[in-house]
């Protein structure tokens, strides 16, 4: 069975409900029962910093969306939210005094992660090399991951080397150009002419963690996730 494991180390703090103000962007896995199949998510998350949040999103099975969540932190950074109409709910925890935040499903399906939008960014905020780790579902490949590095320019291009499986068992690498842009609030969005078969090879979001000119961690989903081989 495919397993999804995030560490990031519980800093900051003291928190509170007023920890999550503002728009923060999400990237997130989640499973359809009407399609049978895995999906994924991206968009945003507005907080208002007393327990009610619109999150605002598109799916890789096709549409977009809108609901009303409630959430809450406690003082050491758990944070939950809910969807009270479904009752499907997530916990997870903030850190780096709340700019990133990352949950699981409590009850229904789901792995969001999300980190606070920021300003005055672009292309330049990704520049250097970055290692790369990835996870998906096709439902006709099955399951599949990755890992590698990527290499950015800083104006918008950039070249990738991966490995991975398939199912279980090795399934080739491959490398290749990319292209990518970063808007101002911190969204990415990547195209790698074809690391991703089978569907939109669009990546989305996510601003960087830290407000520095070079971020120390990023990170994106993709709306098909089955690893091209050569």
């Amino acid at each position: 069975h495919p397993d999804l494991s995030f560490f990031a180390r519980r800093s900051g703090g003291p928190y509170s409900t007023a920890s999550l103000d503002g728009i923060y962007h999400m990237a997130g896995l989640d499973y359809s029962h009407s399609l049978d199949h895995g999906l994924t998510l991206w968009g945003t998350l507005t907080f208002d910093g007393v327990g009610s949040c619109e999150f605002s999103f598109e799916r890789s099975s096709g549409g977009s969306g809108r609901m009303t969540l409630d959430y809450s932190v406690t003082a050491d950074g758990t944070v939950t939210l809910e969807h009270a109409p479904t009752g499907d709910a997530l916990r997870g925890g903030l850190s780096r005094g709340g700019e990133l935040g990352f949950a699981a499903a409590l009850s229904g399906t789901g792995t969001w992660f999300f980190v606070e939008a920021s300003s005055g960014q672009s292309d330049a905020a990704l520049d250097g090399t970055y290692h790369i780790v990835g996870f998906g579902y096709d439902t006709v490949l099955g399951f599949s991951s990755l890992g590698g590095t990527a290499d950015f320019d800083g104006g918008g291009a950039g070249s990738f080397s991966i490995s991975g499986t398939r199912e279980g068992a090795p399934s080739g690498s491959g490398s290749g150009t990319l292209s990518y842009a970063v808007s101002g609030d911190g969204e990415l969005n990547l195209d790698t002419g074809g690391l991703f078969a089978g569907g939109q090879d669009i990546a989305t979001v996510l601003a960087e963690i830290e407000r520095e000119e070079r971020p120390k961690l990023r990170m994106s989903q993709v709306a098909s996730s089955s690893l091209t081989t050569t």
